[in-house]
């Protein structure tokens, strides 16, 4: 079939040259990206992918990280597990589970 509609937007100029990017990577044009989205939203009846409005916790979390609020940093994984107690070998994955829901309890 001939393609004979043509479809503009306005977005965003870091947004489109990211999302090029990333197409590019995978050897199409933004055209066929934007054909295999339609066709993805016309074979789901809906969007592709789930979109959820964030609760106000949820909110508040990303306004907190934007803001750098509280945000620790570290050198490597490793430390980061250290700090939480949990760089050790030979422990069940209960034993870590139970761990990570202590100081997950502890946190601010």
């Amino acid at each position: 079939m001939a393609k004979t509609e043509q479809v503009n937007v306005r977005i965003e100029p870091e947004i489109k040259a990211a999302a090029e990017a990333v197409f590019e990577q995978l050897g199409m044009t933004p055209s066929q990206a934007i054909t295999m989205f339609y066709r993805q939203v016309s074979f789901h009846r809906g969007l592709p992918f789930e979109v959820r409005i964030p609760n106000e916790e949820t909110i508040e979390a990303m306004r907190e990280l934007e803001e750098g609020k509280d945000l620790r940093r570290y050198n490597s994984f490793h430390a980061y597990r250290q700090e939480l107690g949990l760089d050790f070998i030979g422990n069940s994955v209960y034993s870590v589970y139970a761990k990570l829901q202590q100081v997950t309890r502890q946190a601010p």
